[in-house]
């Protein structure tokens, strides 16, 4: 996600609220999910630390209406 989330980004994040019927509890086909486009404003990354997993976080913005009940076409 650190490489496909780079500061000045602009794309869409797809949010199925209870997972889909698909693999994976992927949604599929006729299936509603939420459309927020976004531009990535910033990405850092956290301090590493023994045993743990490297994180970091995304700050975005939301500069058009998110389209929250999307159908997922085939």
């Amino acid at each position: 996600m650190w490489e496909e989330l780079p500061r000045g980004t602009k794309g869409v994040i797809y949010i199925s609220r209870f997972g889909g019927s698909g693999p994976a509890k992927r949604p599929i086909a006729t299936e509603k999910v939420e459309v927020w486009p976004i531009h990535v404003r910033l990405a850092l990354a956290a301090a590493l630390s023994s045993n743990t997993a490297q994180m970091f976080t995304v700050t975005a913005s939301v500069p058009e209406e998110p389209e929250e009940d999307a159908v997922v076409t085939a």
